[in-house]
């Protein structure tokens, strides 16, 4: 079952809520307008993000689009931006063509994002989509779909699945559905226009080989911050598809697993460290 737009669109559980959703101590910022795709009936109805993050026990926001240049982002040490949004979206992700700057500003000023920037999808989104707009440090994408994706990069934490929890664990590309390929579509294009610095987790492979011009997740330094950014359908796996599939919760755990880390590494560094002890004779 393809996972890109097409015009017979499945029922799902659909939205999230027209209000946003605040917890007390929320240091993760989850933003995202629809469930991507669709939740499963063992899952949170607000789909395979929020489930991900409740298994973790992390204390998060949920906010709309529409917040994004509203609500204060210096209160978070995580971003995450769901995959499969709606045209207003990315509409409101993307204004005037480039990312929001709100974003720039805090990525750039140590915060570490997860960028889900999985369009043209199925589902709630109805094929909503980025285009030719521009995201961090001028990275670009084309739309084109694959079902053959490998790993670039094996000792990348979020194959080895170092730091996922609640069902991460390494990734393996040893056939459809285990854990890469087949997901039809398993990516939805690949970034270009990428900075120096940029270390390629997965990417496209073709004719049997690794097209590492064709990156589908990468991981590149902003700033103080850091950015994990995807074009490979996540939150679709996670959730089994419309149902028809085997539920793979491997690549989100990990990656959402990895930010974590980054995020804890990143406030442990700032940390005001205890004075010396002072010398006695």
């Amino acid at each position: 079952m393809e996972s890109y737009f097409t015009d017979s669109q499945p029922t799902a559980k659909e939205t999230a809520p027209s209000s946003p959703i605040f917890t007390p101590g929320a240091k993760v910022l989850l933003i995202q307008d629809v469930v991507p795709w669709a939740s499963a009936p063992n899952q949170s109805p607000l789909g395979a993000n929020v489930t991900q993050l409740e298994c973790m026990d992390e204390k998060f926001d949920l906010v709309p689009s529409r917040l994004i240049g509203v609500i204060a982002l210096n209160q978070y040490r995580e971003i995450i931006i769901s995959a499969a949004q709606t045209q207003r979206f990315y509409d409101n992700l993307f204004p005037g063509g480039f990312i929001a700057y709100p974003l720039v500003d805090w990525a750039q000023g140590g915060g570490i994002l997860s960028a889900n920037l999985t369009d043209y999808a199925s589902g709630p989104g109805g094929g909503g989509n980025w285009g030719s707009r521009v995201f961090l440090t001028g990275v670009q994408h084309v739309f084109d779909t694959s079902n053959d994706n490998g790993i670039a990069d094996p000792r990348d934490p979020i194959i080895t699945g170092t730091f996922g929890a609640c069902s991460g664990g390494p990734i393996k590309d040893v056939g459809p559905l285990a854990d890469l390929d087949g997901w039809g579509a398993s990516s939805h294009g690949y970034f270009t226009d990428l900075p120096t610095g940029t270390r390629v987790i997965l990417a496209v492979r073709e004719g049997g080989q690794l097209n590492l011009k064709k990156p589908v997740m990468v991981e590149f330094p902003f700033g103080f911050g850091r950015v994990i950014a995807s074009l490979v359908t996540n939150e679709w796996r996670y959730v089994g598809g419309f149902g028809s599939l085997p539920q793979n919760r491997k690549l989100l755990a990990n990656e959402f697993g990895y930010q974590r880390h980054l995020a804890c590494s990143e406030a442990e560094a700032e940390r005001p460290q205890a004075d010396e002890p002072a010398a006695t004779v």
